[in-house]
């Protein structure tokens, strides 16, 4: 099939769109996966003291990169510049970006969490949202009753996933964001024989102080907030892996808003001139986000993947020939 005449500029938007997609898939992302083992792997061997302070910042700083890329990437194509690819609102950075994303995103709307998964779009111009399913629907490809309900299960099992994690993120990223800036700002890590942790009450330390052992303690880089931030309700493992847990949840939630989001442009038949041929039959990611246990058995034997549209160019249909010529005797 012929694409259709009003596309995106190939060379502005939908070429741009694909190679930053796959720079994400084929680079990024490998390298986010590996840099935040490689740190985990190098916090376990780090002998004790402040060496293992800043091998154990390396994790917290590798894992939270992870989260910050995620708001980056989706708080883009939430908010995107109207008439341009959404591809160029991430390469823009604001202070409070992210910060914004992680308090804002587990409570988002509907049509919000429906745009981040990608079933549905929104034209920013009008602040319009159009479900992916119902534009199918609108451009001749209709959906059956039992497919459509199975689509609609997904969609809102989708919707309390998504909120169920953004909401863990969110608060892993409140937890840790202070000790990431420290990292990023130059591994800010208090060294142990400079300091002791007290109550905020005392002015002088005795044999009856109380001491406070911190499994980690950094510089805060901001002057409106206190000096230090430490940590001593849990131990030094224990952060370490809930550190990089989020950042592999956050990773994998890359992972689907890349899928989620490639086949728009996969679709396209590219030739070597970088103009569009033809339309490739596709498979819309719809259950991308899910896991095994978000969706009952019968709706992932009916869905799978996601629904297949097969492209049929409006030149090639042709009426049926009449009864005569199907060998049908004609009535007496």
């Amino acid at each position: 099939m012929r694409p259709p005449k009003h596309m995106p500029s190939a060379y502005k938007i939908l070429l741009p769109t694909r190679a930053f997609l796959l720079s994400w898939r084929d680079q990024n992302l490998p390298a986010r996966h590996l840099a935040l083992e490689d740190a985990a792997a190098h916090f376990e061997l780090a002998p004790a003291g402040d060496y293992r302070d800043m091998a154990l910042l390396g994790v917290i700083g590798e894992a939270v990169q992870c989260l910050e890329d995620f708001a980056v990437l989706a708080s883009s194509w939430d908010s995107p510049w109207e008439g341009f690819g959404h591809y160029l609102r991430a390469t823009e950075w604001t202070p409070f970006k992210t910060n914004n994303f992680w308090q804002e995103a587990p409570r988002w709307s509907d049509d919000r969490i429906d745009v981040l998964a990608c079933m549905s779009f929104r034209n920013p111009g009008a602040d319009e949202y159009v479900a992916v399913d119902a534009l199918l629907a609108a451009e001749g490809f209709p959906i059956d009753a039992t497919s459509q309900e199975a689509m609609d299960i997904a969609r809102q099992a989708t919707r309390t996933r998504l909120r169920r994690v953004l909401g863990i993120l969110a608060a892993d990223w409140k937890q840790f964001s202070p000790y990431f800036l420290a990292y990023k700002h130059g591994g800010l890590t208090l060294s142990r024989s400079d300091l002791v942790a007290v109550d905020d009450d005392v002015d002088a330390i005795d044999e009856d102080t109380t001491i406070h052992d911190l499994a980690i303690a950094v510089w805060r880089k901001s002057s409106k907030s206190e000096e230090i931030a430490g940590d001593e309700l849990n131990s030094a493992e224990e952060i370490a892996e809930i550190a990089a847990g989020s950042g592999r949840i956050a990773l994998d939630l890359i992972d689907a808003f890349i899928v989620s989001r490639s086949w728009t442009i996969e679709a396209l038949e590219w030739g070597l001139d970088g103009e569009v041929e033809s339309l490739r039959p596709l498979t819309i990611p719809w259950t991308v986000w899910l896991r095994e246990c978000d969706l009952p058995s019968e709706h992932w034997e009916l869905l799978g993947a996601g629904p297949t549209v097969t492209w049929v160019d409006e030149n090639d249909r042709r009426e049926p020939p009449p009864d005569d010529e199907l060998g049908a005797v004609p009535a007496e």
